[in-house]
């Protein structure tokens, strides 16, 4: 097999009116050089799947969603440097325990009243 090279100088549309498939056993590259690329599947599902998934934000990263769902049943996030987490309405957490570690100073600041409940015993040491 030989190799194909297309150029097109304007726009190009190409439809497809069943399945289409690409396989190749190479590297696949989606690119443009000064516009966006959107990949979009209307009313279905969009996957990328992979062993290990890349996605390269250089500046930020948005995930629209409602309600944005980790479906695996033991989740680990690891940041490289410092963290932080900002919401702009009400922040509620839960889960079934907590456990933290904090390895060097504390501070937590709260601008109007606090409450906490205890429901069993306390160990401070």
């Amino acid at each position: 097999m030989g190799e194909e090279n297309k150029i097109t100088t304007n726009d190009s549309v190409s439809t497809i009116g069943g399945k289409l498939t690409m396989t190749a056993s190479k590297d696949i590259r989606i690119r443009s050089e000064a516009g966006s690329v959107t990949v979009d599947s209307g009313a279905g599902i969009t996957t990328v799947s992979g062993n290990h998934v890349l996605i390269d934000a250089k500046n930020t990263l948005v995930l629209k969603g409602a309600k944005i769902v980790r479906d695996d049943d033991s989740a680990e996030d690891e940041v490289q440097g410092n963290y932080a987490l900002k919401a702009r309405g009400g922040l509620n957490m839960a889960g079934a325990a907590k456990s933290e570690t904090i390895t060097n100073d504390a501070q937590t600041t709260v601008g109007g009243d606090k409450k906490e409940i205890v429901a069993g015993g306390i160990d401070v040491q």
